[in-house]
C-alpha cells in the first residue's frame, strides 16, 4: 500500500494576522486543501478584522472561527515555507531554521486603502479588491512556488481544477469575455446553422450555460453538462429566474458514459477542449451522441506559449487549429468551417480564440 503524501506546510505571516495572512490562510484551506496545511500568524496580535471575514464569507470562505495568533504561538510546528505578504512582517521577519523557506509577496493593506472611504461599500470595494489579488496568488502556488516540491498526479490536477472553477463559479457571468465569446458564438451559430424549434442541442463544459441561454430561445431542447456542480448550480439559479427549457446534467466524459438515449443536431463545446487530456475520446463520444449529419461547435485557444493559464495547469496550450481539423477527420467528423471568433486581452498580450464547425460524416 503506497503511504499517503504528506501535506505541505506553509505559514502566512503578516504584522498583525488580522486580515491579510487571515484571507490567504483562508484561500489555501479552500483551494489547496489536498496539498497543503496552511496556517497564519503575525509579527503583532491585532484581532481578526470583520470586514475581512465578511468579503471572504462573500467568496464561500468561511474564516469567522480564525483568531488572530502570534507566530511564536507556532513555533513548535516545521514549516515547509513562510510566505510573507506584507513589507512589515517581511522586514521583521523571524529566523526559521532548517528547511524552511521563506518568500515575500506583497500584498496593499485593506484597513489602509479603505481609510478615507465615503461608504462602506465603497470600504468593502477595497477589501474585495486585495481578497481577489490573494486567490489568484493562491491559485498560482502549485505552479510557481511549490512546483519544485510537489509532483501533481492526474488526480490531484483534476481536483484542483474543480476547486478553482467551484471558486470562480459565482462570478462566471461578470467576466466581460465570457459574455463577449458568447456574444460571438451565437451570432455564428445563427450565421451559419440552420437552428429551429426542433433543433436539439447538447452543451458539454457549459460553465453557466451562457450561450445555451442564447439559443434556447430560437431552437427546442437544450441539455447542458458539467463536471462542476457549482457551475451547474448557477446554471440552475437562472433557469429558475428565466423560465428556460434548459436542462442540467452532471457529466464527465473522460469517464462517463454518453447519454445513449439521446440524439442531438447540434454539440457545442466552449473553452473546454484543453482542459481535457484525451480529447480523441471526447470527440469520438460528440459523433456518438450526434444524429445523422449533426454538427459541432468547438470554440477554443489557439496554440500559446502557456501563460494564458500561469494559475492552473492544463493539458493543452491551446490548439494548433489544422491539426485540430485533422483530429477531428480521423473520430468521423468533416471540417465545414473555422475562424478567429475573438481576442482575450491578459498581461498586456492578444490570445486569439478560434471556432470550428465540422459535420458528422
Amino acid at each position: 500500500m503506497q503511504a499517503k503524501k504528506e501535506k505541505i506546510k506553509i505559514l502566512f505571516l503578516c504584522t498583525g494576522n488580522s486580515c491579510r495572512s487571515q484571507m490567504a490562510e483562508g484561500w489555501a484551506r479552500k483551494i489547496l486543501g489536498n496539498i497543503v496545511e496552511p496556517y497564519s500568524a503575525g509579527v503583532e496580535k491585532h484581532g481578526l478584522n470583520p470586514n475581512a471575514v465578511k468579503v471572504m464569507a462573500e467568496a464561500g470562505v468561511d474564516i469567522s472561527k480564525h483568531y488572530s495568533k502570534h507566530v511564536d504561538e507556532l513555533k513548535g510546528i516545521n514549516f515547509d515555507y513562510v510566505i510573507t505578504v506584507c513589507d512589515n512582517a517581511n522586514e521583521s521577519c523571524p529566523f526559521f531554521s532548517g528547511k524552511t523557506r521563506v518568500i515575500h509577496v506583497g500584498f496593499e493593506d485593506p484597513p489602509r486603502l479603505a481609510k478615507n472611504a465615503k461608504s462602506q461599500e465603497e470600504a468593502l470595494n477595497f477589501y474585495r479588491r486585495v481578497r481577489d489579488q490573494i486567490r489568484d496568488f493562491i491559485l498560482k502556488i502549485p505552479y510557481t512556488i511549490l512546483s519544485e516540491d510537489i509532483d501533481i498526479t492526474e488526480s490531484e490536477r483534476k481536483e484542483l481544477q474543480k476547486r478553482y472553477f467551484e471558486i470562480l463559479a459565482q462570478k462566471w457571468d461578470d467576466n466581460p469575455d465570457h459574455i463577449a465569446i458568447a456574444e460571438a458564438v451565437y451570432e455564428t451559430i445563427m450565421q451559419n446553422l440552420a437552428i429551429s424549434p426542433q433543433t436539439k442541442i447538447f452543451e458539454y463544459g457549459c460553465g453557466t450555460a451562457l450561450i445555451s441561454f442564447l439559443l434556447a430561445e430560437k431552437s427546442g431542447k437544450v441539455v447542458v453538462a458539467d463536471n462542476s456542480e457549482a457551475m451547474l448550480e448557477q446554471v440552475r439559479k437562472k433557469i429558475t429566474k428565466t423560465d428556460s427549457n434548459l436542462e442540467t446534467i452532471f457529466l464527465d466524459l473522460e469517464k462517463d458514459e454518453i447519454l445513449k438515449d439521446e440524439k442531438f443536431d447540434l454539440i457545442i463545446s466552449i473553452m473546454v477542449l484543453h482542459h481535457i487530456e484525451n480529447v480523441e475520446i471526447i470527440l469520438q463520444k460528440f459523433n456518438q451522441m450526434l444524429c445523422d449529419i449533426g454538427k459541432i461547435f468547438i470554440v477554443d485557444l489557439v496554440k500559446e506559449n502557456g501563460t494564458f493559464h500561469s494559475n492552473i495547469k492544463v493539458p493543452h496550450y491551446g490548439f494548433d487549429i489544422e491539426k485540430l481539423k485533422e483530429k477531428l477527420k480521423s473520430n468521423g467528423f468533416e471540417f465545414y468551417k473555422s475562424g478567429i471568433i475573438h481576442k482575450i486581452k491578459r498581461n498586456n498580450k492578444d490570445y486569439p480564440v478560434f471556432f470550428i464547425i465540422a459535420e458528422k460524416k
